[in-house]
This record gives C-alpha cells, sequence and structure tokens, in this order.
C-alpha cells in the first residue's frame, strides 16, 4: 500500500470568517427585482418577423440584426434570443422550418387581440 503525502495546513489558516445571514440576503434581494431596461426579445423578435413580411418566414440572421439594433438600454445577448426563439418555437407563437420563423397560430390570435382592444 503506498503513502501519499498529504500538506495539512495549520488551524489557523483553514479558518475564514463567516459572511453573516443578513448579509447574504440584503445581497440577494439587491439583486433580484432589477429588470432589463426596453422590449423584451420576444416581442423584438415579433416585430421583426411581422415587419420583414417574408412569406417563407424571416431567417435567425435577419431577426438578429433586427433585434441588436432596436435593443434599447442594454447590449445583445445571443443566448437570450436562442433562448426566445426556441420558447416562442414550442409555445406556438413561432413557427419554424429550419433556420427561418414565421408567426404561428397562437401568435396570429394574440396579435389580433392586441389590435381589437
Amino acid at each position: 500500500m503506498e503513502r501519499r503525502h498529504v500538506k495539512r495546513t495549520p488551524p489557523a489558516a483553514r479558518t475564514q470568517p463567516t459572511k453573516t445571514k443578513n448579509a447574504d440576503a440584503q445581497k440577494r434581494q439587491s439583486t433580484k427585482g432589477k429588470k432589463a431596461a426596453g422590449p423584451k426579445y420576444g416581442q423584438l423578435i415579433m416585430d421583426a418577423i411581422t415587419l420583414f413580411k417574408e412569406r417563407r418566414g424571416s431567417s435567425r440572421a435577419a431577426i438578429r440584426k433586427y433585434v441588436e439594433a432596436h435593443l434599447k438600454g442594454s447590449e445583445f445577448k445571443a443566448h437570450m434570443l436562442r433562448a426566445a426563439l426556441s420558447r416562442g418555437a414550442e409555445s406556438g407563437k413561432l413557427a419554424q422550418t429550419g433556420q427561418r420563423f414565421r408567426i404561428g397560430a397562437k401568435g396570429k390570435k394574440e396579435m389580433k387581440e392586441a389590435i381589437q382592444c
């Protein structure tokens, strides 16, 4: 049986100052309620698709360019766009064919309701 050398630290070096529970709770609350300024990615995607009026749907690249140009108050994040596109396709608001997106049945219904109000 081999013996391995284990480096031991003195007890004084092992102890770390502990944070109080109140400090942790305050830190979480201060970052919890912040929302990004400007429109949401889902709304920008819907605006881009309706603006382009392409028969086969708008490409992911065209939607990305539109969102980058119209995003106000914060920087563009590709993972947020990707998540919004996949959520829209799963929920039925968007219809996806390859890398192209059109407004789905649910999205059309929501747009009609918004216009009537």
